[in-house]
């Protein structure tokens, strides 16, 4: 083979496994290492954010966020997940309201009318389990339809006979359906 060794595609394999054995910083550098050398996917990229946390390196997590929002400003998960590392980098809820005002007043500016407060409400929700308050975070995502926001309320309200009926067909795979 003419390809350096380990390839890149290696370096993928090597960050899994040195993940699995806990040993974060060399999994961080093959994650790294695999990105140097072109190979960027979604299993690189949370890698990288699973070796990053593992670490508490929460400012290079933001950062790693933070350049995949200026690809997708619109994608309101990203947006969800700024606000959790923000929150475990610091606690306070007045950095995640300027978040949430900021992804409202731009990234939502195409959205009809009638979605926006849903889109606050949801971010809402999100910074509020992250801040390990359920109840306000059952409230937001009770307002949701669909089984997955339904399973999460009834579980943050320990309503665990309305979180089974909520599990169906159709609802997100069993390790989807954590809080």
């Amino acid at each position: 083979l003419s390809a350096s060794q380990p390839c890149a595609f290696a370096h993928v394999g090597l960050c899994s496994l040195e993940l699995a054995a806990t040993n974060y910083e060399a999994a961080l550098e093959h994650c790294d290492a695999a990105g140097k050398n072109g190979v960027s996917s979604e299993t690189t990229r949370e890698a990288r954010k699973a070796a990053l946390l593992a670490l508490h390196r929460h400012d290079d997590l933001i950062s790693d966020i933070r350049k995949l929002r200026q690809k997708t400003p619109f994608d309101i998960e990203l947006a969800a997940e700024e606000i959790r590392f923000t929150l475990l980098k610091t606690p306070e809820t007045a950095a995640v309201k300027g978040l949430i005002d900021k992804f409202c007043q731009t990234a939502l500016k195409d959205w009809k009318d009638s979605d926006k407060p849903k889109a606050r409400t949801y971010l809402e929700g999100i910074a509020a389990c992250a801040l390990g308050d359920e109840k306000t975070f059952a409230g937001k995502m009770a307002v949701f339809p669909g089984a997955l926001m339904r399973f999460q309320a009834a579980v943050c309200e320990r309503n665990f006979k309305v979180a089974a009926e909520s599990i169906t067909p159709e609802a997100p795979s069993d390790y989807q359906l954590i809080v």
